[in-house]
């Protein structure tokens, strides 16, 4: 590597589940944010990035085994013998950075705020499941943190597991999230019994109801017998329909976990006494509870980075490194989520050609794909660097008309093959938010659900949830002018500022993440054209 670029340091997360990493250039800018799921194709993937780090070498030509730094997001090293042969390979010092502060430096480091108070909620890393800090300028404090043993993240998987989503293992709560919608919080007080509540935000779990050892072996796939025993109900079989009564301990436990957060949140506040908050982990992708926290709590401004969970904490522990610990200015904030992997037009036309599809170059891809939707298509979305995160943001998508009352179950049965109760979400013009649900601001990286406004509701069913919310993305011009001028050309021609947006993938299988991924998912599923860089393919 030449002089320039002696500074690089690497960041490498996500060694037991979500394989991650993030080159950070010599002035401390991500250059490349890489998700190991994306590049193999395996879904959720742990262990050492060895695909993705071989993109890069590929691609931009920055061999990271030359690397001044390696930071990893945990405190010990796996025994991996991918890890092993890399750390052999290189002569980079070697750093460690906890997994809880790697989450923390995530947020705080690419938010917009000089000083904010952060919260990381997850299952667990590094045996703690939460940490309070204080972001000041370069450095990052820790207030207080909680063992794992007391997780509101273990508690969501459990519940999921309870109510059948055990093929999801670690990540049945998101499941949990979307039937929660449907029903009533009638199991609200045993969920709230589970725990015990401290005047100084803080909580723990209650023994006597959730029992330790159900936390500690929480990777052992077996029935939360403690719920059962609560609730005085069997846990459902998965082969067996989804009743009501699972639709309302689903809404229990949404309430109660908003409830915590809340209680949490305004712990903080007391202690920190500042505006702004920065929230991290898994936890921190349920948007409702986001949306509740923004209107309930007690801060103005709350910022999240779309890669939340452990798929962004290699870029966490790389910024916490450059910043805490060697004193690096901040000169960066996020701006953009587009941080994955790129292709050229040679690269996609080539593998348009071994695909052996027809294809045409319009004068506008932003308006054939609108005009495509108008007409009630569904398209698939390829287009400039990957979004990071497990949201697909508008560069790796499926699109749809949002005026279509059926476009949900036809997406979740068609083309998804997910489960009914699944949303969709909208991806809206910038400024435009305030006309359509009952907020204001802009919220870039779908991390949000707020309630669509009555007299606008019945004009944009297809991105309504059955409790009338939508998990919303602003597009902004300046952001992504590609894809806002696709859904300003669908606002000229309909009146509806946005367009219904889900990630372009089916059901267990990585967002998609190269040219190739995108065709092969094209012709296997029933989308009915697809815009893939300058490219217009139309299904035959």
């Amino acid at each position: 590597m030449t002089k320039e670029n002696d500074a690089h340091i690497l960041g490498i997360g996500g060694l037991v589940h979500d394989a991650n990493f993030c080159l950070l250039d010599n002035q401390g800018n991500p250059i490349f944010v890489g998700e190991e799921e994306r590049f193999c194709r395996e879904k959720r993937r742990g262990g050492f990035p060895t695909y993705s780090i071989s993109y890069l070498a590929k691609s931009y030509h920055i061999e990271v085994s030359e690397t001044s730094t390696i930071v990893f997001s945990r405190e010990t090293i796996p025994d991996d013998k991918d890890l092993k042969s890399f750390l052999k390979s290189t002569s980079a010092s070697v750093v460690h950075v906890n997994h809880h502060l790697s989450h923390a430096a995530g947020t705080f480091y690419s938010a917009p705020f000089p000083e904010a108070a952060i919260l990381t909620l997850d299952g667990l890393g590094d045996s703690i499941c939460s940490i309070m800090a204080i972001g000041r300028g370069k450095r990052i404090e820790k207030l207080a943190a909680l063992h794992y043993h007391h997780s509101l993240g273990i508690l969501w998987m459990r519940t999921g597991w309870f109510l059948g989503f055990m093929a999801d293992h670690f990540f049945s709560g998101a499941k949990v999230m979307a039937l929660a919608a449907y029903g009533k919080p009638v199991y609200e007080d045993v969920f709230r019994g589970l725990f015990n509540l401290y005047a100084d935000g803080s909580y723990e779990l209650n023994p006597g109801r959730f029992p330790i050892e159900s936390v500690a072996r929480f990777w052992e796939k077996e029935k939360p017998f403690f719920l059962e025993k609560a609730l005085g109900i069997p846990p459902r079989e998965p082969d067996l329909p989804v009743l009501q009564v699972h639709k309302d301990i689903a809404a229990s436990m949404q309430k109660v976990s908003e409830e915590l957060t809340l209680h949490m949140v305004r712990g903080l506040h007391r202690r920190t006494g500042l505006e702004n908050l920065c929230l991290a982990g898994g936890v921190a992708l349920n948007c409702l509870q986001n949306a509740r926290i923004l209107r309930d709590g007690p801060f103005e401004k709350i910022f999240i980075t779309p890669n939340a969970s452990d798929c962004g904490n290699g870029m966490g522990a790389a910024l916490y490194h450059y910043h805490h610990n060697l004193g690096g200015e901040r000169q960066w904030y996020m701006t953009t989520p587009y941080l994955g992997a790129g292709y050229s037009t040679d690269e996609i036309e080539s593998a348009i050609t071994k695909a052996g599809v027809e294809y045409r170059i319009p004068e506008s891809i932003a308006k054939t794909a609108a005009m495509t939707l108008v007409q009630g298509h569904v398209i698939g979305w390829f287009q400039g660097r990957a979004e990071i995160g497990p949201r697909a943001l508008g560069n790796r998508s499926i699109l749809a008309d949002p005026r279509k009352p059926n476009i949900r179950n036809y997406l979740n049965q068609k083309i998804k093959h997910r489960e009914w109760f699944r949303p969709f979400s909208a991806a809206i013009l910038e400024g435009k938010v305030p006309e359509y649900f009952e907020c204001k601001g802009d919220f870039p990286y779908m991390l949000f659900a707020f309630p669509a406004r009555p007299d606008k509701a019945d004009k944009i069913p297809g991105v309504l949830h059955v409790d009338m919310t939508s998990r919303i993305q602003t597009v902004s011009d300046k952001n992504n002018p590609l894809f806002h001028g696709l859904i300003n050309e669908f606002y000229i021609e309909t009146g509806i500022p946005m367009v219904l947006n889900t990630s372009f993938n089916d059901h267990g299988e990585p967002i998609v993440n190269s040219p190739t991924d995108a065709l092969r998912r094209f012709l296997a599923s029933g989308l009915d054209a697809l815009a893939i860089g300058p490219f217009w393919i139309e299904r035959s």
